[in-house]
């Protein structure tokens, strides 16, 4: 079975790390001129006009990371061997293509431009013969299920959390937010939670009734194969 990583990328919350990067672009902001729309369309073109080779490998995918700076100008993240190694033409494809592309455009917050992360995934296979006017990866992309919906889930996760051990002045609502990546066989891995409560202990509670539910989801697809895929699921909990 093909396994590939399709992470969403598109909704996000941007954070300042090392004092001046984003690690997001802030919601609403594109990272290129005319938006992901154009970006693919001029890396196809690209790949036309410098007449580049497709990988001989039709499967392979890479996700390049790069910082935009506020002159426009780009550096990419230097990305593990592993990564490189398992996406090699991908990988080589991009680096080359992006050396002729001109028209990224820097975060901005309160009227100040400052340098940010994004991170684009390329399939390369898409931007050759493939190619659509409007491409973007996503309309290839099914998102995971799980059997009921959401609801279903939510109502499992909260069964499992006595609420009674908590006391609370007055009625409060407990918000957090749960991710984790489901597999192409529909396991959860790496559950975490990306927003948390200020008690720990109800934190942990949400985490093992999340690791406590077994039944599988159904995986995401990209061209109709599971793949791996993040989620990010928001939770409510009311104390009266």
């Amino acid at each position: 079975m093909i396994k590939k990583i399709f992470i969403f990328y598109f909704i996000c919350i941007s954070v300042i790390f090392n004092a001046q990067i984003l690690d997001r672009y802030p919601k609403g902001l594109e990272f290129y001129e005319g938006g992901r729309v154009a970006f693919y369309k001029q890396f196809h073109e690209l790949l036309l006009e410098k007449k580049i080779q497709p990988c001989e490998n039709k499967n392979e995918d890479y996700i390049v990371k790069v910082v935009v700076y506020p002159d426009s100008k780009i550096k990419l993240v230097k990305q593990d061997s592993l990564t490189i190694s398992n996406s090699k033409c991908s990988y080589e494809i991009t680096r080359e293509v992006l050396k002729y592309m001109k028209g990224w455009k820097p975060a901005e917050v309160e009227g100040t431009q400052h340098a940010a992360l994004v991170e684009i995934p390329i399939y390369v296979d898409d931007l050759f013969d493939k190619y659509t006017d409007s491409y973007l990866p996503e309309i290839y992309f099914t998102n995971p299920e799980f059997d009921g919906g959401l609801n279903e889930f939510r109502k499992k996760v909260a069964n499992n959390i006595d609420l009674a051990r908590f006391s609370t002045k007055g009625s409060v609502t407990f918000r957090l937010e749960v991710s984790f990546f489901v597999d192409p066989e529909g396991k959860i891995q790496d559950l975490q939670l990306s927003q948390k409560t200020d008690n720990n202990e109800f934190n942990n509670m949400v985490l093992q009734s999340v690791k406590s539910i077994k039944k599988k989801w159904k995986p995401a697809t990209f061209h109709s194969i599971p793949v791996k895929s993040y989620f990010r699921l928001p939770l409510s909990f009311n104390f009266e």
